[in-house]
């Protein structure tokens, strides 16, 4: 068994999935309004919205729609901001977003496009 270092005991990778850059719009459309945003990397739980600035909330859920570089094929999953990092947090300003409904072959879609990213 190895020792893990301090800093990885104060800040586990919570993450379930495995993520990839990326540098795309994506709409967020929620009611009768919509937002577009950069995606800075993305999974297939979900992606994080640069300069989007929303505090967590089980009850709000918005449709997210994107084309993944180098496809034609708009993929539209729904979800919700859980958690949020600020400049004082490290280097990066946005909301990270969970997908909680998608088709079986948008899904197919983004981990197939993980895979030949990596």
């Amino acid at each position: 068994m190895t020792k893990k270092n301090a800093s990885e005991k104060k800040h586990p990778d919570k993450r379930a999935y495995p993520r990839i850059s990326v540098n795309m719009w994506v709409r967020e459309e929620r009611s009768d309004y919509y937002f577009l945003y950069k995606a800075t990397d993305i999974s297939e739980g979900g992606l994080f919205l640069e300069k989007k600035i929303d505090s967590p909330n089980p009850q709000v859920r918005s449709m997210f729609k994107f084309t993944l570089p180098k496809s034609s094929r708009l993929i539209e999953a729904e979800g919700g901001v859980v958690y949020t990092a600020t400049s004082k947090q490290g280097n990066r300003v946005g909301s990270g977003v969970r997908f909680d409904q998608m088709s079986n072959h948008d899904r197919k879609l983004i981990l197939k496009f993980i895979r030949q990213a990596q």
